[in-house]
């Protein structure tokens, strides 16, 4: 090699496009605190979303596996021709659908009972803000 190749120094930079940036900015917007972005109307939102949505998919996934189940233990009954065992986990698999209505009331209750005083305080400060506005 000549001598030029060996001591030169090559250095590129190439700054991020306009759509490269808003996407960069977009992604940091959402490791950046929820306290700095966020405003209580949104919080509140988001609470009462929480509250309604982990009951509801907690229940309609145990309901999807006791149904599951319960096929099942009608598959080992009329195809399988294991009638104790299919008598069993197709029981097993009817009492869990007839449950899950109770296990939402249930969960839907405990997620009330854990977000309620903290929503009713947002509440309360969103509606005393807009009263002093008026």
């Amino acid at each position: 090699m000549s001598q030029d190749k060996k001591t030169t120094f090559q250095y590129h930079y190439s700054a991020p496009t306009s759509i490269e940036r808003k996407e960069i900015e977009a992604i940091r917007r959402q490791y950046i605190e929820t306290s700095c972005t966020e405003n209580n109307l949104e919080k509140l939102v988001k609470l009462d979303k929480k509250v309604k949505t982990v009951n509801r998919v907690s229940s309609l996934s145990y309901g999807v596996f006791c149904t599951l189940l319960f096929g099942l233990g009608m598959s080992m009954i009329l195809e399988w021709e294991l009638w104790i065992g299919g008598v069993i986990v197709a029981s097993v698999g009817f009492i869990g659908m007839i449950t899950a209505y109770p296990v939402y009331v249930f969960i839907y209750r405990l997620t009330k009972r854990k977000y309620g005083p903290e929503i009713l305080q947002m509440s309360e400060k969103l509606l005393q803000e807009s009263d002093q506005k008026d």
